[in-house]
């Protein structure tokens, strides 16, 4: 009875021993673990018109002219752009009367530019989109937002239009 009594015992302390260590998750488990939970998860939302990052003031903005349209051919067409300096013009999806998430850019160089097509990603396409223009200041030819491509302001206030598009 008692090698019975100390069997059980030891298959109890064996189970305690194995539970613990394999099932466990190695160092590297929770390290990975440990960082998924660190990082903040990015949902896609932007902050509002006047919030969005503008580091840099233009006393010469862009002339941005758009109109009311319909989703034609994977995109829009912004009207005409008259600008100094290479920018980057960014539709941005309606988040209950603010800018949401990105759904298009095109990269502009200086100058004056008509009839400029901007793809727009369709899913997350709303009835009211924000054009904001955004300064290309770091690689060239590469949108870098939230980055070194900000948000164009003058006084503070975002330069941005708002447009109606019908699919």
């Amino acid at each position: 009875m008692k090698s019975f009594i100390i069997g059980i015992v030891a298959i109890f302390i064996l189970g305690g021993i194995s539970f613990f260590f394999f099932t466990r998750p190695s160092a590297v488990e929770q390290e990975n673990q440990q960082k998924t939970y660190e990082q903040p998860a990015y949902s896609g939302q932007l902050p509002t018109e006047d919030e969005i990052p503008a580091t840099e003031e233009t006393t010469a903005p862009p002339e941005i002219i758009v109109a009311d349209q319909t989703y034609t051919d994977g995109g829009i067409v912004i009207q005409s752009v008259n600008t100094q300096e290479d920018i980057w013009l960014v539709a941005y999806d309606d988040d209950m009367g603010k800018p949401g998430r990105i759904i298009g850019q095109v990269k502009l160089s200086a100058g004056s530019w008509s009839d400029v097509a901007l793809l727009i990603y369709k899913p997350f396409l709303t009835n009211k989109i924000y054009i904001v223009a955004h300064k290309d200041v770091g690689e060239s030819g590469t949108f870098e937002f939230p980055g070194a491509d900000v948000a164009l302001s003058i006084d503070g206030v975002v330069v941005v239009k708002t447009m109606r598009v019908t699919l």
